[in-house]
């Protein structure tokens, strides 16, 4: 594969934790050592010039004659009805895409990155070279990526505006980048697990948060939040940063040791992340779990919920949480628990990647080779949409909630043995 993305990145760190027999963790390690500053909550921001938009390769071309192979096309799936079809283009090796705000084209990595009008099929290049982290900005003009020579932005033409050749430096496959925008569509952030974030402006501006990071969220009100993380068996950091003051640290708390992949409310009240335990259930392979719900700006414990596995994630107005009960147990279970300690089931079964669809009012999930969705409140049957489906690697809701694409199949697993 040439590039794993955050969801399967999540997926492969959730089976990691909960199997008692697993490997040590073989993430690369930080590539820069915390300073002093840094250790006391300090975040260094650097000024770096800006690369201007000098193509040094081919520029991209329109429509573009790669053939692509019919068993790796992303499938785009219409909610409702549950009728799909295959894309014209390779499902960018884990990743389903990014959606254009209006939910009518999708900008795809991987080897040929490409943008697709859902509705006509037409395809136009990205970029020439390999990328991941792709995303739209929130106007939709633009789309940010991490590419084999640089972080790029472009217009949905593929014309380069702005790039930034100091990143990826390394092999994507194990960087497994990605890019976030701004509310205000001013800024990106970007990065990967063992780098450190770099932040870009649209109109020209580059800084650099020293430290190695995990990850990087906005939240509504334009705050920037940092996740920083030596392995997935330590605590996680994680940090409020304010743009209008140089990005400066405002609040920060740190997790409980072992923390799982962070989820954050995007109102910025809330954070989320599971632990596991040290000792498997008995006549089990499973680590029991644990999923507390902190204050973003207080870093006190909200919420614990007892068995209760992530990554869990956040409804949009950030008062549930999406988890799974009895892991790869006989009470598997996907489930809502809310803030006032109650805990609802949406479905029972197994699921193994999840998501809430943009407005909340269902669940979307993979299980096995099949692609499912619920609704949220558990009030009717979950409806199977696709099978032959690689859920691992998730899929990605469309903004309108009417679509989802998802990778196909490509090969077996199974994740409880």
């Amino acid at each position: 594969m040439s590039v794993v993305s955050r969801t399967m990145m999540s997926a492969v760190v959730i089976a990691a934790f909960m199997f008692a027999a697993c490997s040590d963790d073989d993430r690369p390690a930080p590539t820069t050592a915390p300073s002093a500053t840094q250790a006391t909550g300090t975040t260094v921001v650097a000024e770096t010039p800006v690369a201007t938009a000098t193509r040094t390769a081919p520029a991209p071309t329109a429509s573009p004659t790669t053939t692509i192979d019919e068993r790796l096309k992303l499938r785009l799936i219409t909610v409702a009805t549950g009728d799909n079809r295959a894309l014209d283009v390779a499902y960018g090796q884990g990743s389903g895409g990014a959606w254009s705000p209006n939910s009518t084209r999708l900008a795809v990595p991987g080897d040929n990155p490409s943008i697709i009008d859902v509705a006509t099929g037409a395809r136009t290049a990205l970029w020439n070279v390999r990328c991941a982290g792709v995303a739209w900005s929130p106007s939709g003009a633009q789309v940010a990526a991490v590419c084999a020579d640089g972080f790029i932005i472009v217009d949905s033409a593929g014309k380069l505006l702005q790039q930034d050749k100091t990143v990826p430096g390394g092999d994507l496959v194990k960087m497994a980048p990605w890019v976030r925008w701004s509310p205000d569509g001013k800024s990106v952030v970007y990065g990967a697990s063992a780098t450190a974030i770099r932040i870009m402006t649209t109109g020209g501006a580059q800084r650099a948060i020293a430290g190695a990071f995990v990850d990087a969220r906005w939240v509504s009100d334009g705050r920037l939040v940092t996740v920083e993380q030596a392995s997935y068996r330590d605590a996680a950091t994680v940090r409020v940063l304010v743009p209008g003051n140089d990005f400066a640290v405002t609040s920060q708390f740190t997790s409980r040791p072992g923390a799982g992949p962070v989820a954050i409310d995007g109102n910025g009240r809330y954070v989320a992340y599971a632990v596991f335990g040290m000792e498997a259930k008995p006549g089990s392979r499973i680590l029991p779990s644990t999923t507390y719900v902190v204050g973003l700006d207080s870093g006190q414990e909200v919420r614990a919920f007892a068995d209760a596995y992530g990554p869990p994630d956040f409804s949009r107005d950030g008062v549930s949480v999406l988890m799974q009960r009895d892991y790869c147990g006989p009470n598997w279970a996907l489930v809502i628990g809310t803030l006032d300690g109650g805990v609802r089931v949406v479905t029972p079964g197994s699921a193994l990647v999840t998501k809430f669809s943009p407005d909340a009012s269902r669940v979307g999930f993979t299980r096995g080779k099949e692609l499912w969705v619920a609704a949220s409140d558990g009030a009717s049957p979950a409806r199977r949409i696709a099978t032959e489906v690689h859920g691992p690697f998730g899929f990605e809701w469309s903004p309108d909630g009417k679509s989802i694409t998802v990778p196909p199949y490509i090969g077996g697993f199974d994740q409880c043995n």
